[in-house]
């Protein structure tokens, strides 16, 4: 009973410790992506995260995978009759990500694409964007690494 008590004291502590060194935004650049990862405390269009949780940039990794592996959904819900959209289309993309735990203890990656001619207006590093309108030209992803899981939300049309 000691030794748990110990590890979960520990654990507590190891947490905060993480949650506290950890609440910058980072920027992110690969070859085939870029954007912002918000930490854990960072609020959601004005409304703190009671379940946020920082992501590494190997969650980040896994995510953009599943969402590459997708394009074909992304294209079909944005711009179903244009045969002209390649996966490249993702890369006119910057992506702002913030993480979550759901019930079930996966981690959640909350992925906003804002195409990059929109992006040029807004600070992308400062606040998580919200959109009511935008088309396909920002785009919402919800992600569960753990299953593999994704939706993909676009925004309306004016």
């Amino acid at each position: 009973m000691k030794r748990i008590t110990i590890l979960l004291c520990l654990l507590f502590v190891i947490n905060n410790v993480c949650t506290v060194c950890a609440q910058e935004v980072k920027h992110i650049k690969t070859c085939s992506y870029e954007g912002y990862i918000f930490p854990c405390n960072h609020p959601v269009h004005g409304f703190p995260r009671l379940n946020g949780c920082n992501l590494s940039t190997n969650q980040i990794q896994k995510a953009e995978e599943i969402l590459s592996a997708h394009f074909v959904e992304i294209k079909d819900r944005c711009r179903p009759n244009d045969a002209q959209i390649s996966k490249s289309m993702l890369k006119k993309y910057i992506r702002q990500y913030w993480g979550s735990v759901n019930e079930n203890g996966h981690v959640i990656v909350n992925i906003c694409l804002v195409k990059k001619s929109v992006a040029k207006n807004e600070n992308l590093e400062d606040d998580i964007l919200y959109f009511l309108d935008g088309g396909c030209e920002i785009i919402d992803v919800i992600v569960d690494i753990n299953e593999g899981t994704y939706s993909i939300i676009p925004h309306g049309y004016a």
